[in-house]
């Protein structure tokens, strides 16, 4: 293989001699990132600031003339304002030919919301004094600090007591949407009812509710997949009486 052969020769004081030859490889190949991926919290695809991603990459020396792996870095700047940071070595081998997981815990914290943060990694070999290095990948953030917005707040006109209304509104966000709670005050207490999930940018929300005589509140609280939240105002609804009996 390409590199040198040094040799040692050793003479005693009668002229006897002692020789030894060595022969040291060169690496000039660049390691190769073979895989790499974002694992974002539990049933999420975005983070917002104050969330943590994994960041994940698979690397491998080349297989020809090669020293193994040294470390990963990865630039933080553009999630959270650090620079470049060492991975932590998490599975499989350093060595040449033999592909090595690493991983580096990171936060967002940058105030702004970017669908595209991309965080650059370079990746050393153990060949001295100087590593070759493999660059030019980086990872996707998907970091959304935008809470949704809602338009088009109503509800049913001339509802009974006892019987079935209809809430709606229109819900939009810049990523996707995820999950709505409605509330509802009729007996002087805010109760709310179970989670129901939507999707996408845009949603056009129904949800029905029995209701009883006499005043009801009601409002939306709408959740996009980083778990930004808005509010909506409350809306009334004035629920009649028994419904009229119908006469032949």
């Amino acid at each position: 293989s390409e590199g040198y052969n040094i040799k040692a020769v050793a003479y005693d004081v009668r002229g006897n001699t002692a020789e030894n030859i060595k022969h040291y490889t060169i690496d000039r190949t660049k390691p190769i990132i073979s895989d790499f991926y974002v694992v974002y919290p539990t049933g999420q695809s975005s983070v917002k600031d104050g969330q943590n991603v994994s960041l994940i990459t698979v690397v491998i020396d080349s297989p020809e003339i090669s020293a193994g792996i040294d470390h990963v870095e990865a630039n933080l700047t553009n999630l959270n304002g650090t620079q470049w940071t060492n991975m932590s070595f998490y599975s499989g081998s350093k060595a040449s030919d033999i592909n090595s997981t690493w991983k580096l815990n990171a936060s967002s914290n940058k105030g702004v919301s970017n669908l595209n943060t991309f965080v650059n990694m370079i990746v050393y070999d153990a060949a001295t004094p100087t590593h070759n290095s493999g660059t030019g990948t980086r990872w996707k953030v998907i970091v959304d600090n935008n809470a949704p917005t809602y338009s088009g707040l109503s509800s049913s006109s001339g509802i009974y007591n006892n019987s079935v209304a209809t809430f709606v509104v229109s819900a939009i966000d810049n990523y996707n949407l995820s999950n709505y709670i409605f509330s509802q005050n009729w007996s002087g207490a805010w109760a709310n009812d179970s989670s129901v999930d939507i999707s996408g940018a845009s949603d056009y929300i129904e949800h029905n509710k029995v209701v009883y005589s006499g005043n009801f509140s009601y409002k939306f609280y709408i959740f996009d997949d980083a778990g930004n939240m808005v509010e909506t105002t409350t809306g009334d609804l004035e629920v009649y009486g028994a419904s009229p009996t119908p006469t032949i």
